[in-house]
């Protein structure tokens, strides 16, 4: 029986890559609500930008309102960043495949 050499051994993760790329997602809504910078609550305000005008504000929807838009702000904060990790990792399958 032939040995296989450490670099040609295909290494298996125990977690699937969707469930890490949710896991950063959720790491960097994490950041956003406590962390010192906006940068990373881009997506979610930008749906806010879109979604209220100055007209119709945020601020003057009711209590469960707000609480239900903040819920979904969040989902869509994971998403995008979700997106964000799986189109790097695309892009690194490919430069990968080119490059060997």
């Amino acid at each position: 029986m032939e040995e296989v050499s450490a670099p040609d051994r295909k290494v298996r993760s125990l977690t699937s890559p969707g469930f890490l790329r949710a896991v950063f997602g959720i790491l960097v809504t994490v950041l956003a609500w406590f962390g010192p910078w906006s940068w990373p609550a881009w997506p979610a305000m930008a749906v806010l930008a879109i979604a209220f005008s100055p007209e119709h504000p945020f601020v003057a929807l009711p209590f469960n309102a707000r609480a239900a838009i903040v819920v979904v702000l969040m989902f869509v904060n994971v998403a995008v960043w979700a997106l964000v990790v799986y189109g790097i990792g695309r892009v690194r399958e490919r430069l990968w495949r080119v490059s060997s």
